[in-house]
């Protein structure tokens, strides 16, 4: 037997966190300042202790914790889980789209909910403390968290390969922490291998974070592509427009030492369609490498891998699984957000074309040369003549290195 739940609701199910914030339904974006003034807490014990609730990557988060029963599923708490309630948080998590999150990491991470919600409700459906991640390759609807097992139907035949999870250094001594695997091998254009580069499997990262060092040998790769023609890049950053053909980039290969097999590993293999997130611009389709560069040593594998391959958390075992063979998991299926453009989309572009249209049929009239922009990959500047100006339309800031 195991719990399903399809994942409409808007919350983010982190693997690298243990402690859940707001009535596990409620963190970042709303964190109760909504859920306060309604009946969503209800007998509540604990209320009001004011915390820093936890530091981020992307920034920290301040507020309360309380304890209340968890509704999960068809499955009540039979005991009170201590929940944090954010009142304030750094500048860049405002715009966080999701409500809450789930933390299903181990319980050394756990800063103050102990027992874990996650193992609570496991242990009370009496089912396995594994949980399954399926996404959904376009970031649409649909994704499935199973717990206690994985879903045969959403296999498709495909067979599971696993790795052992290991223990990583904390205050009381080593433990499971996060779900942190060895990878042995990280290939793409530019091969990194080596014995126990500690690697996260992380479904609260968006992309693949591995060491700058690294990411800066890959764009240098990649760039040398035919396919990379049009591209711009940085040392940290690489941008295609939508017309370029990601199947002229390599393939990404990662592995790591297979659970059970010694001496056998554990392969994982993603085409530029899913390792390239789809995006668009004021209606225009762009390719970025989702890809990112960190100062640590460590690497995060996110949403990316996990949307190529149904991804296994197996909490008894101490081990990640990975199944991708089956058809739910094709190559073509292309990495991610929705690659259809909608209607509205279309329409405002075919504005912005017949604006863009009468603006040059102006600029003639008047007899005024068009401003050049030059871009030089060589020096990654840019270099404009008198009265040109160039709009950042990035997806991200570029590096304080760059020049425009």
């Amino acid at each position: 037997l195991s719990l399903s739940l399809s994942l409409s609701w808007s919350v983010r199910l982190s693997i690298s966190v243990s402690t859940p914030w707001i009535c596990v339904f409620c963190v970042l974006g709303c964190f109760l300042t909504q859920l306060a003034s309604t009946s969503a807490i209800t007998n509540c014990s604990g209320c009001g202790v004011d915390r820093t609730l936890d530091n981020y990557g992307s920034g920290w988060v301040k507020g309360y914790t309380f304890q209340d029963r968890v509704t999960f599923g068809d499955v009540v708490t039979n005991e009170h889980i201590t929940i944090g309630y954010v009142s304030s948080q750094a500048h860049a998590q405002q715009g966080f789209q999701d409500e809450g999150i789930i933390g299903l990491g181990f319980e050394a991470l756990a800063e103050y909910s102990i027992p874990m919600s996650s193992s609570v409700i496991v242990s009370q459906a009496g089912v396995a403390n594994m949980y399954a991640f399926y996404l959904t390759s376009d970031g649409s609807n649909g994704s499935i968290l199973t717990f206690g097992g994985y879903d045969e139907g959403l296999l498709n035949n495909a067979s599971i390969s696993y790795t052992a999870v290991e223990t990583t250094p904390f205050s009381s001594g080593n433990a499971y922490g996060y779900w942190t695997v060895s990878m042995s091998e990280f290939s793409l254009g530019h091969t990194f291998s080596g014995s126990g580069l500690l690697t996260i499997v992380d479904s609260g990262t968006s992309l693949i974070i591995i060491p700058y060092t690294y990411l800066q040998k890959i764009i240098d790769d990649l760039i040398t592509n035919d396919a990379a023609e049009y591209c711009q890049y940085s040392s940290t950053l690489l941008i295609c427009p939508g017309a370029t053909d990601l199947d002229g980039f390599p393939d990404l290969t990662i592995r790591f030492p297979k659970y059970g097999y010694p001496g056998n590993d554990t392969v994982l293999t993603l085409t530029a369609r899913q390792y390239f997130v789809t995006y668009y611009t004021r209606g225009i389709k762009n390719y970025q490498l989702g890809i990112d560069g960190t100062s640590s040593s460590q690497c995060i594998l996110g949403d990316v891998v996990m949307r190529a391959y149904y991804t296994l958390f197996d909490k008894e075992n101490y081990r990640v699984g990975f199944a991708g063979a089956g058809s739910a998991f094709s190559k073509n299926s292309g990495g991610g957000y929705d690659d259809n453009v909608p209607l509205s989309w279309i329409v405002a572009a075919a504005v912005f074309v017949a604006v863009l249209i009468g603006l040059g049929a102006w600029l003639c009239l008047r007899r005024r040369p068009a401003p050049q922009i030059v871009y030089s990959p060589q020096s990654n500047h840019y270099y404009m003549e008198p009265g040109a100006s160039i709009r950042h339309n990035l997806a991200q800031p570029v590096d304080d290195n760059d020049t425009i």
